[in-house]
Order: structure tokens, then C-alpha cells, then sequence
């Protein structure tokens, strides 16, 4: 069973439709949490975006631009 662990925090729904093609285009897993919150409340909630724990530097490296 796969772990996973947060990466980064999105307010933005750009920013999440970005990371989730980035993240799947190289075939990390992945989930996002908050994900519905975010749309329903705007970005007063954060969309929690955890990869598998084996792949979290492969995500770091993808997302760097976002995690600057």
C-alpha cells in the first residue's frame, strides 16, 4: 500500500489543474485533498496536494517551479 505525503498547498484552481497534468503526465500518484472545498469556497481553503511517498522527490523535482 502506497503512503503519501504532502507536497504542496494550492488556493488557486489554475494552479491545481496545472500540477494535476504536470504530476500525471510523468505518471506520479497522487491525490488532492480539499480539492471540492477549494471550488466551493474559492481559495479561503487550501487544496492539499499529496504524492506516493517513493516518487515525493521525482513530484519535488517536477513541481519545483511551485515550490520556490
Amino acid at each position: 500500500m502506497n503512503e503519501f505525503k504532502e507536497i504542496i498547498v494550492l488556493y488557486k484552481q489554475s494552479d491545481i489543474a496545472l500540477v494535476k497534468s504536470l504530476l500525471e503526465a510523468q505518471g506520479i500518484p497522487f491525490f488532492i485533498d480539499n480539492e471540492n472545498f477549494n471550488i466551493i469556497h474559492g481559495s479561503a481553503i487550501g487544496a492539499r496536494v499529496r504524492v506516493a511517498e517513493e516518487k515525493f522527490d521525482e513530484a519535488k523535482e517536477v513541481l519545483s517551479s511551485f515550490l520556490q
